[in-house]
């Protein structure tokens, strides 16, 4: 990949942009509105799960096998020229962190893509050895499919303010879960536990708001007196001084009649 490319790479590992966790069903209410965009990185309990799945898939041994059809493939010996973006991937990525990647966009995508380059500014021709492999979140990737056909004539890559890249089919290795709903995109693990992640998010941030802004008194005293607006202004904020937060909880309150 050229240096065009590459920091067309880098920005898009910068600003992922949506990864299909944003839900847009405008039937929803604004009050519950999808509070997760990026789980790995907000939620938890998400990520501590991809953690275990990455760790454990980026120390899967790698097998390349050739041969005209599956009763007949061969081992590539590690001297193979097929070997060597295996061995190093790109000048980004680790052959473990490339994996990582790859089981990443599995579970939260349902479909990892991993891009076929040359190596230089120039895409890689029909048939030719690949010298990098980029891993994308699939999603990332729309396709463009000719009417009366079942498959794309091309991936469209958009990276941000930098623009889109037009991808062969032949230029891309597509890694998919199964999806019964649509045979182009996969299914991702992670599909089925938005609406929970989401509701635990919004719980937590829920628990939070009350710590920080909820008020606790231990006690109230009234005073026999008829308080006004720079007065009870003035007494809020002292309220508000003593009272709020989780470690002012439960102190003793006055109140003016």
């Amino acid at each position: 990949m050229g240096k065009s490319k590459r920091r067309q790479m880098a920005e898009r590992e910068k600003a992922i942009g949506d990864t299909g966790w944003l839900l847009t069903d405008r039937r929803r209410s604004n009050a519950f509105a999808t509070t997760v965009r990026e789980p790995q990185r907000e939620h938890p309990w998400t990520s501590a799960g991809m953690r275990v799945v990455r760790q454990a898939f980026s120390g899967a041994p790698i097998r390349l096998k050739i041969g005209p059809d599956e009763n007949s493939l061969q081992v590539l010996p590690p001297e193979h020229p097929c070997w060597v973006p295996f061995k190093k991937p790109n000048p980004m990525m680790t052959p473990a962190r490339f994996r990582e990647a790859i089981a990443s966009w599995l579970w939260e995508s349902g479909e990892a893509a991993v891009i076929k380059e040359s190596g230089e500014d120039a895409p890689i021709a029909p048939g030719q050895i690949p010298k990098e492999l980029w891993v994308v979140n699939g999603r990332m990737l729309r396709p463009t499919v000719t009417p009366g056909s079942r498959f794309p004539r091309m991936w469209t890559l958009t990276v941000g303010s930098a623009g889109s890249i037009n991808y062969r089919p032949d230029q891309i290795m597509w890694i998919r879960n199964f999806n019964p709903y649509d045979e182009l995109r996969g299914l991702g693990y992670l599909d089925a536990l938005k609406i929970a992640v989401d509701t635990d998010q919004a719980a937590a941030l829920f628990s939070r708001a009350t710590f920080e802004n909820g008020v606790s008194p231990g006690g109230i005293l009234t005073i026999d007196k008829i308080l006004d607006k720079e007065t009870r202004a003035s007494l809020r904020e002292q309220w508000e001084d003593i009272h709020r937060g989780a470690d002012r909880a439960y102190r003793l309150a006055i109140l003016g009649k």
